[in-house]
């Protein structure tokens, strides 16, 4: 993708908005989203809200991501 297509698009949603598409669900609550024409990764917080996706978050999605796993395991087995 040459830088003129790229612009193009990012200038698309900066006019009309994103078209977010969902990524990852991490559980119930947080979920990752990224934009199908410009690629901008945004995630929701604890209070629902959308917020751009950053190493702060990605750290804290991770952990919450490990132990949704560790409880889905451990339902499971009991």
């Amino acid at each position: 993708m040459n830088s003129t297509t790229r612009y193009l698009k990012s200038l698309t949603c900066n006019v009309i908005g994103h078209k977010m598409k969902i990524d990852q669900v991490i559980n119930d609550r947080i979920t990752e989203y990224s934009c199908c024409n410009c690629g901008k990764k945004m995630t929701t917080n604890i209070y629902g809200q959308l917020v751009p996706f950053n190493d702060h978050y990605l750290r804290i999605n991770r952990s919450l991501g490990q132990l949704a796993r560790k409880k889905h395991v451990k339902h499971r087995v009991a």
